[in-house]
């Protein structure tokens, strides 16, 4: 089975995606997770996966048409969209997924229709009296339309129009004359300030060379306009001489990764013996439950049990299981580890490699007493870890003569005698710990006989600490 010839190539950032012809030729293409697949004609479908290279054919699920009293009959799709696996087909092109119930495609020349993904209902969304030629959603459910070859039109998520600017109205005519729109996307930029989103244009001058620009929706300004060293223009859908461009994929990452408060703990490791076995994990730990302050994170790899744990607050979270020993032979403390950006490549982070060294940085938070361990620590060196960090709770100390809630100035006094089965010796009682290291025990023992003395009442002694597991608390 061959695979559709693509041609990619970069500048300055716009990635370029060739329609190209060898033995098969792609309608459209989507990808979800590891999983790229390929529309082409009569609705046959192929899918890749990216990591093992494996190729397999996909059955996707197209909307049909009635004729007559006829069965139903498929209609061959012009644009797919994938969600959990499952491959949908679509009478339009650039679908989008929305809500997560719907996807929005262009159909025709100037409209943009809604359908549910199971094809069961649908609506016309939007018109334009002139030519659609792209369209993107924001986070907030904004619609951003390109129409003509220089107009960009905001609509809310009522479809109320928010704004309308042109290149012949901006600053953008001044410097590029006659500039022709290609494409739109939108920037989602982390830098010191947090998340800030803005749109950006792909567009051509009268020589066909291509620009980008951003568009600052406070001024309604296009700003930092630069010709790259490419050439092109716009091409319709059904034009054999199109070319796709990306710029930011915002919507793939809008979708597969979403905006969530979560700490994510990532993991990839490679077989030494075979490089086509990799361990690519991803963790998450949802925060927005949590209080302000500190918490207690502790991610554990153990290679030769085959398992990652997390701990918050010194519980386990979650625990995943992997191929026993298959990256046991790999020297992990000599690999990279980061920890508040993003990890690009042969120990560099992406704002290294991107020369932006104040964005795409954790902002929000502060890290402190950070242990990197050279193997696998058990639980109760977990607990340990976390009585380390916070300091030990209050101790109960139960006497003969009464119980107490704290250890500092005790004092006792007896009315007119003391009890006739007064002890001299005690035996202090440690219930449910839940400690079951020795060492560990041994060490509380040896601290509280050293403290104990200063508060017990005069002639008492301890016998012994003991550490007992009762369901009585």
């Amino acid at each position: 089975m061959t695979l559709p010839y693509t041609s990619k190539f970069y500048s300055n950032g716009a990635i370029f995606d060739s329609f190209g012809d060898l033995n098969q030729k792609y309608i459209s293409y989507y990808i979800e997770g590891d999983m790229l697949y390929y529309l082409f004609e009569q609705n046959n479908c192929l899918g890749i996966n990216l990591k093992t290279e494996e190729i397999i054919s996909v059955r996707i699920l197209p909307p049909q048409d009635l004729v007559s009293d006829e069965e139903p009959i498929d209609i061959n799709c012009k644009t797919i969209v994938s969600k959990n696996g499952n491959v949908y087909g679509f009478d339009g092109y650039h679908a989008k997924i929305f809500r997560d119930e719907y996807v929005l495609y262009k159909r025709g020349n100037a409209e943009i229709w809604r359908e549910s993904l199971d094809h069961s209902s649908k609506d016309l969304l939007l018109s334009s009296t002139s030519e659609i030629r792209d369209f993107i959603i924001d986070d907030d459910d904004n619609f951003y339309v390109l129409h003509t070859k220089s107009k960009i039109t905001k609509f809310n998520k009522y479809r109320e129009k928010i704004y309308t600017l042109t290149n012949e109205e901006s600053s953008l005519s001044g410097i590029i004359p006659n500039a022709s729109f290609i494409k739109l996307d939108i920037v989602r930029e982390y830098n010191e300030s947090g998340i800030n989103f803005y749109p950006i244009i792909l567009g051509n001058n009268t020589d066909e060379r291509h620009f980008l620009a951003k568009l600052n929706e406070s001024s309604l300004t296009f700003e930092n306009v630069k010709l790259i060293d490419s050439y092109g223009i716009y091409e319709n859908e059904s034009s054999n001489k199109r070319l796709n461009y990306n710029l930011t994929n915002y919507d793939y990452l809008k979708h597969n990764f979403k905006n969530k408060k979560s700490i994510i703990f990532k993991t990839r490791l490679k077989n030494i013996y075979n490089n086509r076995n990799i361990l690519d994990l991803e963790i998450p730990v949802d925060i927005s439950s949590f209080k302000n302050g500190e918490h207690h994170f502790i991610f554990r790899l153990n290679t030769i049990k085959g398992k990652i744990d997390i701990f918050v607050d010194g519980s386990l979270y979650e625990s995943i299981d992997f191929p026993k020993a298959d990256f046991s032979f790999q020297d992990i403390t000599q690999e990279s580890f980061v920890v508040g950006t993003t990890y690009f490549h042969n120990n560099i982070t992406l704002p290294q490699y991107l020369k932006q060294p104040k964005n795409y940085m954790l902002n929000n938070c502060s890290i402190k007493n950070f242990k990197l361990f050279d193997k696998a620590i058990s639980n109760d060196e977990i607990k340990f870890l976390l009585i380390e960090n916070y300091g030990a709770s209050d101790l109960v100390a139960s006497l003969p003569a009464g119980h107490r809630n704290e250890i500092e100035q005790i004092e006792r006094t007896f009315s007119v005698n003391t009890p006739g089965n007064k002890s001299n010796k005690i035996n202090i009682i440690i219930k449910n710990s839940n400690i079951n290291n020795d060492i560990i025990k041994q060490n509380v023992k040896n601290i509280i006989l050293e403290k104990i003395n200063k508060i017990l009442p005069v002639g008492v002694t301890v016998n012994d600490v003991v550490f007992k597991n009762t369901n009585i608390k």
